[in-house]
């Protein structure tokens, strides 16, 4: 149906009887879904239904599931898997298993920023660091950061490396990212009139910072309370 939702059924025939059932699944995200079933045993007239969800968090992978049948029977189930790396930055969890060749990335010291890895993707922890848990050996593998979970505030020089790593080996990435305070003015001359639009602006040693927009606006990109423009 799209958007990640879809229904399947199935109908299984034997010399000891048939079974049918249908189940309808929805998986917005790369992270979390969930799926509805009912399942019917036509030769002895039961019915069961099961409901499952699953969820990927920046510390393990979560399962859970609840069924209930004709014959008031209920069951349930839940499991929690993922990895835990000692590296010379501390000890950082994985939300899978690690495999014989991984990585271990770091962003700044910035927490819970997405990292996409050929595994699936990963989080930063309290000191900016996410393990990669499987890495392809001898082959190409890509990881980047989604800018997109990346404070406000904060910029990054290079959001992708690749890396051909050796079986076996262990591959560390450095992710440099800058802290800035980006402000939008308006501003006026002394005769209270906007400063021309295309107008050049510099900072107190004399270096390009940007041009000044319509109606007098400047964006600044990395304004401190010192800072004086010209």
């Amino acid at each position: 149906f799209g958007n990640g939702s879809s229904v399947s059924s199935y109908l299984n025939s034997a010399s000891k009887g048939s079974r049918g059932g249908v189940r309808y699944s929805d998986r917005t995200s790369q992270d979390r879904g969930w799926s509805l079933a009912r399942d019917r045993d036509i030769q002895n007239r039961r019915t069961a239904n099961t409901g499952t969800v699953d969820m990927t968090t920046p510390f393990s992978q979560l399962n859970a599931s609840l069924s209930h049948d004709s014959d008031s029977n209920s069951s349930w189930s839940a499991r929690a898997s993922g990895g835990i790396v000692a590296h010379d930055g501390g000890v950082t969890l994985s939300p899978y298993r690690v495999g014989d060749t991984f990585g271990v990335a770091k962003v700044g010291d910035e927490v819970g920023v997405r990292v996409e890895t050929p595994a699936g993707p990963t989080w930063t922890d309290g000191k900016g660091y996410a393990v990669l848990p499987s890495l392809n050996g001898y082959r190409r593998s890509a990881i980047q950061v989604d800018t997109r979970s990346l404070a406000k505030n904060v910029d990054i020089g290079n959001a992708w490396q690749e890396t051909e790593a050796a079986r076996g080996s262990v591959s560390y990435f450095n992710f440099d990212v800058v802290r800035t305070r980006r402000v939008l003015v308006d501003v006026r001359d002394a005769q209270d009139k906007p400063l021309p639009h295309g107008a050049s602006v510099f900072d107190a040693a004399g270096n390009f910072v940007t041009v000044v927009g319509n109606q007098g606006s400047v964006f600044i990109p990395d304004a401190s309370t010192s800072d004086t423009l010209e």
